[in-house]
């Protein structure tokens, strides 16, 4: 204890107690955690996404103006733009009109904001973001975090500066989510917005505790720290090293001598020393010093007694389990229901145990896992654990018998022996083992694990006849089996969040059929059910289905769809369906991204099927693109459901399984506008939302053929490239508008129609020509019909009714009477 405060007394002379508080209170201030948020203030930024839109910075000032505008106009308290050098561009006072409640600023007044809008000039002691924000300058005034704050209506009070504790829960959305398809009322409704440029590279970036974001969005960070009235007026950095004093302390009273007595005495003397060595520098808080003094003694002396002997317990309860399951069959119920109840309350008492652990189980449950870790705490295990594509179970699971798995934790010289408890060749749970040598344990000890094994799958069935459910073996088993197979599935196709399916697998125990039925593809698609007619539904998934069907082996297909998954761009590949060869596929597979924290992340895979082949049979409701998804909305909603209960014979649902019934709510309803798009739609749409990639060839040659059954074509010539051709719209809606012109026509020339059909793509547009040689209309009849002015209420007018169908689909129908004949366009975007 004398050396501890000679040691602290030089550190203080030297100057080191400042510089320790200094590294403390910046340490404090990156691993603070979270705070309760009551979300008052909300970024918008102009980010990659909306920089992929709109394309990047500088902006049109009206651009800019109508993004505030927008959400000024949904009801904000006050909305902040940062309006720096390069944000926009446009001449002198090209934004006027500035409503009361937005504010701009930056370093410097740009030329386009007009002289009525409120702008605010940052100053040089602004700039720099940092642990703490000033709310007040040298000399009284405000800073713009004070005034905003002030204006917002926030309680400032008599601070100078306020420290900045993240939550990591203030709201942060793309600038692209204002579009009006896309734009939620009401998101924006008393809050506080600051409007910000967040390209990375592109503007001055600060540290957080979660990763680097833009300066200004640590400005706004401050301004919510002051709304939910966190009150900090530095980090604390003395509080923390007090804590670490104290556990010291404890920890080597409880070495020295297991007593409370001598904890107060050695910790009394501690603090005496700490605090007179380090009083040139800092003083350390006297509650950290005793809580932490308390707490180094308990991890010392009383958990590790405590652990040690419940282990005995556990062990010596485990070394009976064989011969009490085995007097069981000829003795009473009540001695084996004695034993596993207290196998079940022992079981939640020593997670963790350095020699064996053993999962939690409810009353009710129905998946057991047995596992025996040397020398891994709880949150080791659950550290190494592997993701669930890479599952340990499959090769027990298929076999039936011990195997050895290596590569499963992450700690060296560890393997893992899974040992399947089997009855009547049905697994009902894994005994898990990690030892240093997997192949010894075996050779030495195999009847013994087995035997074990045996046994234990026997008690789990005996708890099962013990409850009165004989019948859920027999009847419900394949059932409940199904329902989980489905559930993972609908996860693969709906993309639920992967870190939900990996808690699901581990809390339900359903790990041992993931290797079998996660990334397995189902075609419920009735289109592609008709389209890949007489293939087999194979094992093996995504990967081995392409790869069985294409001149691809698995290996390659398995990288290209890995850098998919990396971010890359999608990959295509192709195969014929029918053994005669007479129609071509091709799939194409795509990620799904979503925005988390500001970055892009996948969270999956899409899988469409677009017939590329010369001639498509079939009716028309056949759809040209076809996505492998489960539309069935009504067998989903039973897969939920018996899912529900599957996890209720557990002891009841926990977080990761109410969140993955919810996701897969949240995506049936998701799927069912999914089914109505793929249904065809038999009246024109009324947003281009309902727009989906369409074959530019298949829509042509579909139009046609749907013309010649009411109108005699005695020559067409159609020039339509023979690579494919994508655009985007409304298949059924772009075939109802050619096969209108056509008729049309037909009606006006009834002899000998000659039609000429062409395709042409250029830059981001795909133009569809429908040219009617020797025909002309005046050209104000032809703008009369175009805008609905003769028969339109009847529907005799064609033109405008196709006009209708083209504008319904994202596109514009241009009409053009020349010399050489009608020409009719129909102009839609180029399809990605």
């Amino acid at each position: 204890m004398l050396t501890l405060g000679v040691l602290c007394a030089l550190i203080g002379a030297v100057g080191g107690g400042r510089w320790l508080d200094e590294a403390l209170t910046r340490a404090a201030y990156l691993l603070r955690g979270e705070r309760t948020t009551t979300q008052s203030v909300v970024v918008v930024t102009l980010d990659e996404v909306f920089a992929e839109q709109r394309g990047p910075a500088p902006y049109e000032a009206a651009l800019l103006e109508e993004l505030v505008g927008r959400v000024q106009g949904d009801g904000a308290r006050l909305v902040a733009v940062y309006a720096g050098a390069g944000l926009a561009w446009g001449p002198a006072q090209a934004v006027h009109g500035c409503p009361a409640e937005v504010v701009y600023y930056a370093e410097s007044r740009p030329r386009w904001l007009g002289s009525e809008c409120e702008f605010w000039r940052l100053t040089p002691g602004e700039f720099e973001p940092g642990p703490q924000a000033r709310v007040v300058r040298e000399g009284g005034a405000r800073t713009l975090v004070g005034y905003l704050a002030e204006r917002a209506g926030y309680a400032i009070g008599a601070r100078q500066q306020v420290g900045i504790n993240y939550s990591g829960g203030m709201p942060r959305l793309s600038a692209a989510n204002l579009e009006e398809a896309g734009f939620v009322e009401g998101l924006f409704r008393g809050r506080v917005v600051f409007v910000v440029p967040d390209v990375r590279g592109g503007v001055e970036r600060a540290g957080t505790p979660y990763g680097e974001v833009a300066r200004e969005v640590v400005r706004a960070e401050a301004v919510a720290t002051i709304a939910d009235d966190a009150g900090l007026v530095r980090p604390p950095g003395q509080g923390p090293l007090g804590l670490i004093v104290g556990l010291l302390v404890g920890a080597w009273a409880a070495t020295r001598r297991a007593s409370l007595l001598w904890l107060v005495g050695a910790m009394m003397l501690a603090w005496g020393a700490v605090f007179a060595g380090f009083y040139v520098g800092l003083a350390l808080s006297g509650a950290g010093v005793v809580a932490g003094a308390f707490v180094g003694f308990s991890v010392v002396h009383f958990v590790p007694a405590t652990r040690r002997a419940r282990g005995r317990e556990v062990q010596a309860l485990l070394a009976g389990a064989v011969k009490e399951a085995t007097s069981r069959r000829g003795s009473s119920g009540a001695s084996g229901e004695a034993f596993w109840s207290e196998l079940l309350a022992r079981a939640g008492a020593v997670l963790g145990v350095e020699a064996m652990s053993l999962a939690e189980l409810g009353q009710g449950s129905w998946w057991i896992g047995f596992r025996a870790h040397l020398g891994l705490s709880d949150d080791g295990i659950a550290e190494l654990r592997r993701d669930v594509r890479r599952s340990p179970y499959r090769q027990a699971y298929e076999r039936r018998t011990l195997q050895v798995v290596t590569g499963y934790v992450r700690e060296g010289g560890l393997e893992t022996v899974m040992v399947p408890l089997v009855v009547r060749e049905r697994v009902v749970g894994f005994w898990m083992l990690h030892v240093p040598s997997a192949t010894t344990v075996i050779e030495a000890r195999r009847p013994a694990l087995e035997r074990v094994a045996r046994q234990l799958a026997d008690e789990i069935v005996w708890r099962w006849m013990e409850h009165g459910v004989p019948e859920v073996m027999a009847q419900e088993m394949d059932r409940a089996d199904a329902m989980v197979g489905a559930a993972l599935a609908a996860m693969e196709h709906l993309e639920l969040d992967r870190r939900a399916l990996e808690d699901v697998s581990e809390n339900a125990q359903v790990g041992l059929m993931l290797a079998n039925l996660f990334g397995e593809v189902t075609f419920e698609n009735e289109a592609m059910r008709r389209l890949l007619e007489g293939q087999e539904r194979v094992q093996g998934g995504i990967y081995g289905l392409i790869a069985r069907h294409s001149e691809e082996d698995e290996a390659s297909v398995a990288r290209r769809i890995d850098e998919v998954l990396s971010g890359g761009e999608a990959q295509r590949f192709r195969w014929e369906p029918d053994e005669e060869g007479g129609r071509l596929v091709e799939i194409c597979v795509s990620a799904v991204w979503r925005e988390e924290m500001g970055r892009r992340v996948v969270r999956g895979l899409v899988l469409t099927a677009l017939d590329v082949s010369s001639a498509v049979e079939g009716a028309r409701e056949k759809l040209n693109l076809i996505r492998v998804v489960n539309t069935r909305a009504a067998d989903l909603l039973s897969v939920v459901s018996g899912y529900t209960n599957v996890l209720s014979m557990s002891s009841g649902l926990g977080t990761a399984e109410r969140t993955l019934v919810e996701g897969l709510e949240e995506a049936i309803a998701d799927l069912g506008r999914v089914v109505d798009d793929f249904q065809g739609v038999l009246k024109p749409p009324q947003d281009v939302q309902a727009t989906m990639p369409l074959s530019v060839q298949y829509v042509v040659r579909e139009a046609l053929r749907g013309a010649s059954t009411q109108t005699e074509l005695t020559g067409v010539r159609v020039d339509v490239p023979t690579e494919p051709m994508i655009a985007r719209g409304h298949p059924e809606s772009i075939q109802k508008a050619i096969r209108l012109m056509i008729q049309d026509s037909a009606e006006l020339v009834p002899d000998q129609v000659q039609i000429e059909v062409s395709v042409h793509q250029e830059g981001e547009q795909t133009r569809i020509r429908v040219h009617v040689p020797n025909v002309m209309i005046p050209t104000s009849l032809l703008q009369r019909l175009l805008e609905g002015g003769e028969g339109d209420v009847s529907g005799g007018n064609r033109l405008f009714l196709a006009k209708q169908y083209v504008q319904g689909s994202g596109g514009r129908l241009e009409a053009h009477s020349e010399l050489d004949g009608l020409t009719y366009d129909i102009i839609l975007p180029k399809g990605r």
